[in-house]
């Protein structure tokens, strides 16, 4: 029974430390002023070409990402130096 009582003290504890944490101070980066979708409607991309399209034309729209998209390869190649001194 103690150590019911300690356990639900510890837990207490615990909660009241993670419910006052919280955010200070201001955003910083270029969308520091973004609030939200507002009523936008969320889309899904399926693919690199449409996550693209999607990010390129003028629809009002919340992308969500439900996988990672991966553009190796899809904006050609160079056979560059990487660390090229000029």
């Amino acid at each position: 029974m103690k150590s019911l009582s300690l356990l639900s003290v510890a837990v207490a504890a615990l909660v009241s430390n993670v419910s006052a944490a919280g955010v200070t101070g201001t955003p910083e980066g270029f969308a520091s002023e973004v609030t939200g979708g507002g009523s936008a409607e969320g889309a899904y991309p399926k693919s690199t070409d449409e996550l693209v399209s999607m990010l390129g034309d003028s629809t009002t729209r919340v992308i969500l990402l439900d996988q990672e998209f991966d553009f190796t390869g899809t904006e050609g190649t160079a056979s560059e130096q990487g660390c090229a001194p000029w």
